[in-house]
């Protein structure tokens, strides 16, 4: 009976650690760039999902799901950010500092919605001051 509980225990904490599966093509639109494409693909479960993005604003990008901090610098900014999933969800956390020591937070959530399009959500904090949460849609191909 022990076995069994620890079994559906270790079960289900796996599923808390799967990753949606985000593999497909989209069409992505802002308007800074207008309409562009955007493939995902991913391998690995858990915490060991890797997702490969390739898009034609910023090219191929590399995220590692395993809710680790890394080192980054973006846009003449130095920080560090993790990803991991959450739910049905891939959850982005990253804080910044910006020339003259402005701090940038941003958290982000990437989810596929009852159509299969993928869903982002971000909330962004600059020197403590919220702004407002923006969203996005990129339809599936």
């Amino acid at each position: 009976m022990k076995k069994l509980l620890l079994l559906t225990l270790l079960s289900l904490s796996g599923l808390a650690m799967a990753c949606p599966n985000l593999t497909g093509e989209y069409q992505c639109y802002d308007d800074e760039n207008g309409y562009y494409s955007v493939k995902v693909t991913q391998k690995g479960s858990g915490a060991k999902t890797v997702f490969t993005v390739i898009d034609e604003i910023d090219g191929k990008s590399v995220f590692h799901a395993d809710n680790k901090w890394r080192k980054v610098s973006q846009d003449g900014m130095k920080g560090k950010e993790k990803y991991n999933c959450k739910g049905n969800a891939v959850v982005y956390n990253a804080n910044f500092v910006a020339p003259q020591s402005i701090k940038v937070n941003v958290t982000a959530k990437v989810e596929l919605d009852a159509s299969q399009d993928l869903q982002t959500t971000s909330n962004a904090q600059v020197n403590g001051q919220n702004y407002p949460a923006e969203s996005s849609t990129c339809t599936r191909l």
